[in-house]
Parts: C-alpha cells; structure tokens; sequence
C-alpha cells in the first residue's frame, strides 16, 4: 500500500528505527550495568560525563514514584506487564522524535567507549535546548526502568512485582515474537482474479461484496498492522473504531469475536492464535479482553465515542494515557478517512 494511500506518521527511516527500538527495548534501555559503571571511583572523566551522572541522578527519583504509583494502582484493568508494554512503546514513539537520543541504541554494556561516545554527543552547555535535554532524560529513564520490572530487575529499584505473573507474560511475549509476520494471504494480493472471498461477520458484507473491495481492505489491515502492536488487542481498536465511525456506530460496541475472525480470515497469520483448534471465544481470547477494556477507554461520551470530528484528548476523560491516544489518534483518523470514501 503506498504511503499516500495511507500516510505514515513518522518518517519511513525513523518508523524502521521505532520497530527496531521496541523489538529490542529489552537489552537496548537495559542500564543496570551503567548505573553500578557510573558509581565505580575513577569512572567519570570530564564535565560532560559528569553532567550526565547527575542528569540520571536527578531524574531517577520522580520516575521512581510514578512507577510505584503505577505498579500500586488498584482500579487496574489490564495486566500490569500489558498496561507497562504499552506505556513502553508509546515512550520509544516520542524517544525516535528526539534528535539528542539518535544514537542511543549504539550504547552496549561489552564496548565501554560508547557510553562515553554518547555522552559527549549530548548538549549539555547549550542553554536553549535545556528543556529538550530534560525532557531526554525523563523519556529515557522512564523506558529504562520500565525494561527493569518487565525483564525481572524491578527489586533494584525497590519495587515488588508478581513475578511469576511477570515470567508467564514475558513468556507469552516471545512466543509472539516470534511468529513471523505474513507478507501476504497464501495468494497474489495484487491479484484480483485469484482472491479467494470470505464470508463477513463483523465488516458488512455489503460494504466487501467484491473480491476487489475485500482485497483493498485486506491490503489496508495489513499496513495499519505495521504500525502497531499487532500481537496486542488493545491496538486493534484503531480498526475498531475507525470502522464505527465509518458506518456512524458510535454509541455500538460488542462483536469482539466476530471482528477478531475476519482480521485472521482477511489477514491470516497475523494474530498469534496458540490453540488453532478453538473456535470462538477460546480462540481469540487474550484479544477480545483487551479489546473489549480498551473500548471502554475511548466510548467515553455517554457510553459512546466521541464524534470524530471533535476527537481531542482534553475534552474528554479517556481511560488511556494520553501519550497512547495520541498514538493511535492519527491511525484511527486515516483509517475512517478510507473507510468513508470506500464503503
């Protein structure tokens, strides 16, 4: 699908810098081994290495509290490793925005230097991007202590996690993982004389009465799928709700299976279903919950969604971070733009 076709939010160089950031967030914001680095005497050597030890220092106390905050919530919904892997990705989104930050993903525990590399590369005597810098050093701690409690470091920081609930998600996490991403449906998708049809049962038959509207379709779920956590039901709201809005089904909710069996059916292989034998319910499980709590973060106008035309974080209470609807915003709004012009 070309991009104008659908627009990329971020630059196609910094969207395959973002996948690469998320992918491997575990060992790439993994820092224990900086911190006890920068305590050992003689490691320091400058003001500008300086500069960045005490840029962590003061940091760490705030990040500190909001992630105890966090992990303390007790009107949670999610699972905490779930609701802590969302907040990741949408920090690594505002992360690759950052020019200061450009190079980060060069800093390895086995290579000394390149620590040192990166620091030096930060402007620390440059007044007028001080608040830049800051903002740096918040969005990276916060990345990095969130790697710790979901890789299993959470008792450096004092903080008490489930671990055995953490292990069982970090488990579920690699099997996903690991399931390639299809490339396409087992046919030529640029073919229309070779799609095979399914039958509907969430988008309305009428509106994919064709094999070419049902390839078009497929073609579009398969670029909104690289721009989110596609093993993640709560991403898959954007297709969710861009299509309520198409068909102007704002105060609509429900249908979590059926959307989830015509995602499989227009794209196979791109949900993780571990058992292949369910049916229903039990094969979509871990992603009509998601979904189904996430909708209930965006149906916030008298149990509907808010007109599209008016979708704006502050005008009303929705249940999600304001760093992820801002995320998913402009996928939601391209999404209904083609919708509507095509159903």
């Amino acid at each position: 699908m070309s991009s104008s076709f659908f627009p990329e939010p971020l630059s196609s160089r910094k969207q395959e810098k973002y996948k690469k950031l998320v992918t491997e967030a575990d060992s790439i914001f993994l820092i224990g081994w900086l911190r006890e680095r920068l305590r050992e005497p003689g490691q320091i050597h400058g003001d500008q290495e300086r500069l960045f030890a005490e840029a962590l220092c003061r940091t760490y106390p705030n990040i500190l509290s909001e992630m105890k905050g966090l992990l303390d919530n007790p009107f949670r919904e999610l699972n905490v490793f779930e609701e802590l892997e969302d907040l990741r990705a949408g920090l690594i989104w505002d992360f690759v925005q950052m020019k200061i930050g450009s190079t980060w993903y060069l800093v390895k525990e086995e290579d000394d230097e390149s620590w040192r590399a990166f620091v030096h590369r930060v402007p620390f005597v440059d007044e007028l991007r001080r608040d830049e810098i800051e903002t740096f050093f918040q969005t990276l701690y916060q990345i990095c202590m969130i790697t710790d409690i979901l890789t299993g470091h959470a008792s450096e920081h004092g903080l008490a996690v489930d671990e055995t609930l953490r292990k069982e998600h970090e488990a579920l996490r690699k099997r996903k993982n690991a399931q390639p991403m299809s490339s396409g449906n087992g046919l030529n998708p640029d073919t229309v004389d070779d799609y095979e049809m399914v039958e509907l049962k969430f988008f309305d038959m009428r509106d994919f009465d064709s094999a070419e509207k049902q390839l078009a379709l497929s073609k579009v779920l398969r670029a909104v799928a690289q721009k989110i956590d596609r093993n993640n039901g709560r991403d898959w709201l954007t297709v969710y709700v861009a299509y309520r809005y198409a068909k102007k089904e704002n105060g609509v909710q429900g249908k979590y299976v059926d959307f989830f069996s015509d995602i499989e059916s227009l794209i196979p292989d791109m949900l993780y279903v571990k058992d292949k034998s369910a049916k229903g319910d039990a094969r979509y499980k871990n992603y009509t919950k998601a979904l189904g709590q996430e909708v209930r973060n965006w149906y916030v106008e008298n149990m509907c969604l808010p007109p599209i035309n008016s979708l704006v974080y502050s005008l009303y209470r929705f249940g999600c971070h304001e760093k992820r609807f801002l995320k998913l915003k402009p996928i939601i709004s391209e999404l209904y733009k083609w919708l509507k012009d095509n159903i």
